[in-house]
């Protein structure tokens, strides 16, 4: 199936957007809509929830000073 695709849409993320396309219509045709529905509504939840941690824990570590060296960088005599 990927090398019917690939020959079909020639990129991978063509690839993966012909998949979720042939996907969500199957779906909708077999009449389980509102479990594809629900899928995409947890994965949104689920992106969104990693997504504010991610950004809670890079502005604690800004706010701290995670990434601020701890020793300053030598000079060279050519710096100076």
């Amino acid at each position: 199936m990927r090398a019917l695709l690939t020959i079909i849409c020639g990129t991978v993320g063509g690839v993966f957007i012909s998949a979720a396309a042939i996907t969500s219509i199957l779906f909708v045709c077999t009449g389980h809509f509102d479990d594809l529905a629900r899928a995409a509504f947890v994965l949104a939840v689920w992106a969104l929830g990693f997504g504010l941690a991610f950004l809670i824990v890079a502005f604690v570590g800004h706010a701290t000073g995670v990434l601020e060296p701890t020793t300053p960088a030598k000079r060279e005599a050519s710096d100076a």
